[in-house]
């Protein structure tokens, strides 16, 4: 079955710039292509005073508070005319990527693979320095844009996993959010048995829990 292409909008609230760009590049490539975009649904030249009055705001937007207020109204209206645009195009074009490039847009495609939840990490590695240092090491996790830790000092507790969160039962556990495949804790008191339990984690959610890992800080 084929794969539905549709307009692929894609910037960040920090890169009004390249909002700004794409809407100067619709204008530009409607305009050689009126023939096939004859009636849209954001007139031309308002998207082009649009982009316009956003670039003047871009200019002026460290100019004391009201200039910043101007600048954010500014991007939420382009953002908005793009968005309106992008729908239009998308009725038009019904897939046709060589129809939605006329317009100026990047067509992507609509069926994509969902991004799923890692699988747990194996035991973290734990080494002590002598000095009350604990390093934990992972090997990587498959998809993983980040790990979690859960330290229990001395008692081990359970912990309540979220989409997002990790909510250990002890409040004296110690976690480590957007963590590296290495990380070093310090000052922990000497002789404390410590417990280690690691997470994977992507935009899909957070992995189900390594086994535990135990070893006495020296």
């Amino acid at each position: 079955m084929p794969k539905l292409l549709v307009v692929l909008l894609n910037w960040g609230l920090d890169t009004q710039l390249v909002m700004i760009s794409l809407a100067l590049n619709v204008v530009n490539f409607m305009t050689l292509n009126v023939g096939t975009f004859a009636t849209p649904a954001v007139v031309l030249t308002v998207l082009k005073a649009a982009a316009d009055r956003l670039q003047l705001a871009y200019n002026n937007r460290l100019n004391g508070d009201e200039a910043k207020i101007e600048y954010d109204k500014a991007a939420a209206a382009l953002d908005k005319l793009l968005h309106d645009q992008a729908f239009y195009v998308n009725g038009i074009a019904k897939g046709d990527a060589a129809i939605i490039a006329k317009a100026g847009y990047k067509s992507t495609s609509a069926d994509q693979t969902k991004k799923t939840k890692c699988v747990a990490p194996d035991a973290a590695r734990l080494i002590t320095n002598g000095g009350g240092g604990l390093k934990m090491m992972l090997t990587s996790v498959a998809q993983a844009t980040s790990y979690i830790y859960v330290v229990f000092l001395g008692a081990v507790g359970t912990v309540i996993v979220g989409d997002n969160y990790v909510q250990p039962s002890l409040a004296g556990a110690i976690v480590v959010t957007n963590g590296k495949l290495s990380e070093i804790l310090s000052g922990i008191t000497k002789g404390t048995d410590v417990t280690v339990l690691a997470f994977a984690q992507n935009s899909a959610g957070i992995s189900p829990s390594s086994m535990p890992a135990t070893v006495m800080v020296n």
